[in-house]
């Protein structure tokens, strides 16, 4: 699995993606980040499936890559 934790400003725009290889290592960070002051719901994970083959590659970059605030 490869989780993706989006962290949101107050204003509800993005700060932006880290990517991370495990749900434990995703965890710490927002851990840190809650340390830092910031609340449950500044932070989006979304989670998928490893990508084995080029074609998986290309969906997942497209599904990541497809975010409404990319400008």
């Amino acid at each position: 699995m490869i989780y993706r934790l989006e962290t949101i400003r107050d204003d509800g725009a993005s700060e932006g993606f880290e990517f991370f290889p495990s749900q434990a290592a995703t965890g710490k960070r927002v851990m840190y980040l809650r340390s830092l002051g910031y609340k449950p719901e500044d932070f989006d994970v979304d989670e998928a499936e490893t990508p084995k083959t080029k074609t998986d590659i290309i969906s997942l970059l497209t599904r990541w890559g497809a975010h409404e605030m990319n400008g």
